[in-house]
């Protein structure tokens, strides 16, 4: 299973991230914020999709990712989980600050700039469970007698990171539910 998760979990981040990209695009019209937009979206689609790959190919032949006594390779577990954690906190925090320089050029009121950039700044918690994960993991990657068990509370942490990104994202489509409240 937790090879199975490894995979999907990349997959869930990805498209949290698209998400938030797509979502941006549509709201900032501006000629400048395209491009740099289009190109956080060919980079979280490029990294995210070069982690899967690597993560299933850790190991060759693939079987020996469940089977350790099989004949084969695997690369090094511990640097491959803080290269993808290094880089999914980056992109974390690049699609959280992203739309910043751009919200004052909006044309509405402050009060809904405001609540706008509450809003996106909401994407932070992800940046915070991201962040805990990644303390989480330093005791995973020590060496270990059980890695299932000592890898647990990052497990967690990947799972609250990736359903507070789920929540984030679907935030926005639940605006009107929420002023009829």
């Amino acid at each position: 299973y937790f090879y199975l998760f490894q995979i999907f979990y990349k997959l869930v981040i990805c498209f949290n991230k698209l998400a938030f990209l797509l979502l941006y695009l549509r709201v900032f019209q501006f000629t400048p914020f395209r491009p740099i937009c289009l190109a956080s979206i060919v980079v979280v689609i490029a990294s995210s999709f070069s982690f899967i790959l690597a993560t299933i190919l850790e190991c060759i032949p693939v079987a020996k990712n469940w089977d350790k006594a099989l004949p084969g390779h695997c690369i090094a577990n511990a640097p491959f989980r803080w290269s993808w954690a290094g880089v999914n906190t980056l992109t974390d925090i690049w699609v959280s600050f992203l739309p910043a320089p751009f919200i004052q050029r909006l044309q509405m009121n402050r009060a809904k700039r405001a609540g706008l950039a509450v809003l996106f700044a909401l994407g932070l918690f992800v940046c915070a469970a991201s962040g805990i994960r990644m303390k989480a993991m330093v005791a995973s990657t020590r060496a270990a007698r059980d890695p299932t068990w000592d890898s647990a509370p990052a497990f967690l942490w990947s799972y609250v990171e990736a359903s507070v990104g789920l929540v984030c994202t679907c935030l926005p489509s639940l605006r009107w539910l929420l002023a009829r409240v």
